[in-house]
């Protein structure tokens, strides 16, 4: 049997994908304080919003605009997330600090 087709073809709706801020690379991790971050565009987090949280979600490390490094020795040793609030999108990313 032949199935006829009704009505026009759809076209697919969705999100865009913001990929440049998905492959930032933090280092060292783990670290004993200092962490760097790897831009894929130079200037890409003079605005940003960087937070850093504890495992139970309290926000422990603010701070606005990236001048080379964050820098972290305050923090007690353990696991952290650090969220970066970019123009370009949001990246998380798990850090371990060492005594």
């Amino acid at each position: 049997m032949i199935r006829p087709v009704f009505g026009e073809p759809y076209d697919w709706v969705g999100v865009n994908e913001k990929s440049s801020v998905q492959h930032v690379k933090v280092y060292p991790n783990p670290t004993t304080g200092d962490v760097f971050l790897q831009e894929t565009v130079s200037g890409q987090f003079s605005n940003a919003h960087f937070t850093v949280f504890d495992l139970s979600g309290r926000s422990v490390y603010t701070k606005i605009g990236y001048n080379g490094k964050l820098q972290l020795g305050h923090l007690n040793a353990g696991t952290y997330l650090l969220r970066i609030d970019a123009a370009d999108g949001v990246f998380t990313e798990r850090l371990v600090l060492q005594p």
